[in-house]
């Protein structure tokens, strides 16, 4: 059995990286993933590296995923082995390029990646891929290549020459995130119908046919059921003005986003977008089309969001005594909240400046998914500094007044020395650190969470 260290450290990362970025998620569809045999999962691909991080988050039965990865990472042998702990293929070749019977130098590179996938596939592996081919912020999904169908295909035939068995199952992913670029936004993630790939393949095997010809049909019957799922486990618009329209809307319904449950998201969302994109819309449709769409543009340029706009100025009038009632709880709440929320928030502070400055420096202008991937990764890195120091400081109070004596005497460990008695006493300090960088996360990040919730439930 491979220990796989690196592998769990990062998901062990990905599960804080996820946790912490983001409030909530939702997942749906678990008992289509098997807890053991090869399988690939096919996911859409619209945020980055984030999207490697909630499917190792979220994958049933806590399996290990194997992603390709471009082969130049492998060529340091210290990089190459991290990366093959790690669980990624190399990859020299894009296999989403052409139609799978390549030529030239393209051969050896595509056979050796799909005899690599075959390899991991063999041992009952997980293979991770995204049929897109790269990550993009559009209204809908632009494309679905055939890479995965052509990598599932190969191993099918290549395990039947093997051993006789071609057992093989894709399961495509949607990820949707409410805001994916927004600290303590939420997301959305459901494992699709099992598409197992023997059952699409009896004519390869029947002898007598054009075996090339069936293998492309094949891989567009694959490839095509893939989108067909994507599309559903995904919001698709077919412009940008029917989405920002469906948005508002539902924004309007629900007087926040944070109101919409989770589970209804999508179906929420898509329903909207549908009913903007019908072909026999009517005037008034498209007034509201456009009226919604200049509101939006309205909130977006000022930077003002429609649920705060209504708590300052609510829809539905309310008596004088009851807006000051509302406004005198709300200042107490605020009061309060900042009471509570000020020991973590000062440790988190090198979070918001490191998560802030490299959306700002790295972060291509309009690429949401990029500024998500920035704020996740250098917003960790700033909190580990935050926290490091703020415990740091504490352990130095607690050395410097005594503290830590007066915990020996009442874990009552100090008649035990020498070795055993020194790494007791790591541990207890080790556990106590984890515990508190635990405790005071999640007391942030609840505190953050209840300050965006509570104006959205008492208007």
């Amino acid at each position: 059995m491979e220990l796989k260290i690196v592998y769990r450290v990062l998901r062990k990362i990905s599960d804080w990286s996820l946790g912490g970025f983001y409030s909530d998620v939702y997942i749906e569809g678990q008992e289509n993933v098997t807890s053991d045999g090869p399988l690939i999962i096919a996911s859409t691909h619209h945020n980055e590296i984030i999207d490697i991080v909630t499917l190792a988050a979220t994958i049933p039965h806590r399996r290990y995923l194997s992603f390709w990865a471009k082969s130049s990472m492998f060529a340091n042998p210290l990089a190459r082995s991290i990366m093959l702990s790690s669980g990624a293929i190399p990859v020299k070749r894009n296999p989403n390029i052409g139609d799978g019977s390549v030529s030239g130098s393209g051969v050896s590179s595509q056979t050796s990646l799909f005899r690599e996938s075959s390899m991991a596939l063999a041992h009952g592996g997980v293979i991770g891929v995204f049929p897109e081919g790269t990550s993009y912020t559009l209204p809908t999904i632009m494309q679905v290549m055939s890479g995965t169908a052509w990598a599932a295909i190969d191993f099918v035939k290549w395990a039947r020459d093997k051993n006789g068995l071609s057992k093989l199952t894709i399961v495509p992913v949607g990820i949707v995130y409410t805001d994916k670029a927004r600290y303590q936004s939420r997301v959305y993630v459901r494992y699709g119908e099992p598409i197992v790939v023997e059952s699409y393949m009896p004519e390869m095997f029947g002898g007598g046919a054009d075996v090339q010809a069936v293998t492309k049909a094949i891989v567009k019957q694959l490839t095509a059921e893939m989108e067909r799922q994507m599309w559903t486990m995904t919001i698709n618009a077919p412009d940008w003005d029917t989405l920002y329209a469906a948005q508002m809307a539902r924004d309007i319904i629900y007087e926040d986003p944070a109101n919409v449950p989770l589970r209804d998201w999508l179906s929420v969302s898509q329903n909207l977008v549908d009913l903007f994109t019908t072909s026999s819309s009517s005037a008034t449709l498209d007034a509201a089309k456009t009226a919604l769409t200049t509101y939006y543009s309205l909130l977006h340029y000022t930077g003002i969001s429609h649920s705060s706009l209504t708590f300052l100025l609510p829809i539905k009038s309310k008596p004088l005594f009851i807006r000051l009632l509302r406004t005198v709880r709300h200042v107490l709440f605020a009061f309060f909240s900042f009471v509570f929320f000020l020991p973590p928030m000062l440790l988190h502070i090198p979070a918001y400046i490191a998560a802030k400055f490299a959306a700002k420096a790295f972060a291509k202008e309009g690429e949401v998914e990029t500024e998500a991937q920035f704020k996740v990764i250098f917003g960790g890195v700033g909190l580990g500094v935050g926290l490091g120091v703020g415990l740091g400081a504490a352990l130095g109070c607690l050395r410097k007044y005594g503290g830590l004596e007066l915990v020996w005497k009442l874990l009552g460990k100090t008649a035990q020395e020498g070795v055993l008695g020194r790494l007791k006493r790591i541990v207890i300090v080790l556990g106590a650190a984890y515990s508190s960088v635990y405790l005071l996360v999640r007391w942030h990040n609840a505190l953050v969470y209840g300050m965006l919730v509570f104006p959205a439930n008492n208007r």
